[in-house]
């Protein structure tokens, strides 16, 4: 477990070494939640590109 600081604009940063351990890097869109108990869930998003076709 890391101790991390949150910013003042409420920003957090995810230490190198837990994006690494996940796969995840500085990009990556994540879903956010509370939970019951107060606490915060971070997981990352499935975000599919979205093609728009036109009669032209």
């Amino acid at each position: 477990m890391e101790v991390i600081k949150l910013g003042k604009t409420g920003q957090v940063s995810i230490p190198k070494a837990i994006l690494n351990r996940l796969g995840l890097d500085g990009e990556t869109m994540l879903l956010v939640e509370t939970t019951a108990d107060g606490g915060i869930l971070l997981r990352p998003a499935g975000v599919y590109p979205i093609e728009i076709y036109t009669d032209e």
